[in-house]
């Protein structure tokens, strides 16, 4: 059976965020990817499928959280794969600045390998929307 998060075009990214499970703790670990249907983030210990969980972005000022069920957990060399899907679409506009600041991130680590400038969080996003933000993909693309 295909996930429902396969319907949607995935964004690769590694920033930080943060998890709570309520009865089974919290912790900070990096982002894998993120859709508009969910996201998948690594973790140094296995996440029950079946939970509900919270999510959150440091780097995202203003606190921008998101809710789902984790779909899956996979075992990936000395950590795990955690599959999320959200449990509403209507928070795709949380989503949207998520996947923004995703690329953002990467056009500043991209900067600094190519260029050797090592752009500020708010320098980065200034040029990236200057430059790419007409572009953005749409949700609406499957």
């Amino acid at each position: 059976m295909v996930s429902p998060m396969r319907h949607y075009i995935r964004h690769p990214s590694e920033i930080p965020i943060q998890y709570r499970i309520r009865e089974q703790g919290q912790g900070d670990e990096r982002l894998s990817n993120i859709s508009r249907g969910g996201l998948s983030f690594y973790s140094k210990v296995p996440i029950e499928v079946g939970v509900d969980i919270s999510l959150s972005f440091p780097l995202i000022n203003g606190g921008v959280e998101t809710h789902g069920r984790v779909v899956w957990c996979r075992s990936i060399e000395r950590r795990y794969l955690v599959g999320v899907e959200f449990f509403d679409p209507s928070e795709a506009y949380n989503t949207r600045m998520v996947e923004q600041i995703c690329y953002i991130e990467h056009y500043r680590q991209e900067v600094l390998a190519s260029e050797g400038r090592n752009l500020s969080a708010e320098e980065a996003a200034k040029e990236w929307i200057e430059k790419y933000a007409e572009k953005f993909p749409d949700f609406n693309q499957s």
